[in-house]
């Protein structure tokens, strides 16, 4: 969430920008355009703002979910309070091997017999968290958090492929 609040003015620039270089724009059209990412980044503000309202008025699990926001550089309140959400602030869960599978970043191995074909995460889990992790995990690599960006160094040199590091 914080992420495409970091991302939209260079997105709104884009938009606004690139009307001008095609083929010549109606001024209404660039008028509207601008008017609806106005709009949006409004309804984003809302949407932070009520996130931010409801934590506090749950001040337990909230001075949690600041906390973690604060221990990992590059995950914000949004993005821990979106997991937690999804999860039922996990309390469903006795071990992390059962968070990764309802995720769905359990490896599965493509097998048949004796063929044994390439592994990959199963995909069968929670999509929404795992887009909510998608732009932190490019955050937490960039801004080189210690135990992350060992793993993606380790995983992209045995892979050669970025994606699968982060």
């Amino acid at each position: 969430m914080t992420d495409i609040l970091k991302s939209l003015p260079a997105l709104k620039k884009k938009i606004l920008t690139s009307a001008t270089f095609g083929v010549k724009i109606p001024r209404f059209v660039q008028l509207q355009n601008t008017k609806q990412i106005d709009y949006l980044d409004e309804q984003i503000a809302a949407i932070g703002d009520a996130i931010n309202e409801a934590l506090e008025e749950q001040s337990e699990f909230g001075q949690k979910v600041e906390k973690i926001a604060k221990f990992i550089n590059g995950v914000g309140k949004a993005t821990v309070a979106c997991i937690a959400a999804e999860t039922f602030g996990f309390n469903l869960f006795y071990s992390m091997g059962q968070l990764t599978s309802f995720v769905g970043y359990d490896i599965i191995e493509n097998q048949s017999g004796n063929h044994r074909g390439k592994t990959r995460i199963s995909k069968k889990g929670n999509s929404h968290i795992r887009k909510a992790l998608y732009f932190p995990a490019l955050n937490v690599v960039r801004l080189e958090v210690k135990t992350f960006s060992d793993l993606y160094e380790r995983v992209f040199d045995r892979t050669k492929i970025k994606m699968k590091g982060y």
